[in-house]
């Protein structure tokens, strides 16, 4: 899939033309943030590496930054109508819940500098 391509998707997965919208540098972070290894076992940070994310993991953490933006909206009632903001704020960590369920297990590279120090 072309990096194009994975942008909308993961727009589409944050139903970002509704509000609060993350603006592109956030979705790029997002992106950014959510690489992982590619299909040859490949990290984002050596050579040959074949753009590749984590779209779940990106998503999770979109709806938790969507949900902290509405967090201090408060409800209103008036007449007996009411505006109940903090259910957006529920909505919105749930989504983030189920795409937190869907990440699979997220592996790191070990840093072993600390483990071979003598001290």
């Amino acid at each position: 899939m072309a990096v194009l391509t994975q942008r909308a998707l993961l727009e589409t997965m944050l139903a970002n033309d509704e509000e609060p919208i993350l603006s592109e540098d956030v979705i790029e972070t997002l992106l950014e943030n959510a690489q992982v290894r590619d299909r040859n076992g490949v990290y984002p940070d050596q050579d040959g590496y074949d753009l590749t994310y984590n779209l779940n993991v990106a998503a999770a953490r979109g709806w938790r930054l969507k949900a902290a933006r509405v967090a201090a909206d408060y409800d209103l009632d008036v007449d007996g109508k009411g505006l109940s903001r903090s259910q957006m704020v529920d909505q919105f960590l749930s989504m983030a819940s189920a795409y937190a369920k869907l990440c699979g297990p997220r592996f790191r590279r070990l840093d072993t500098t600390a483990l071979t120090r003598r001290y």
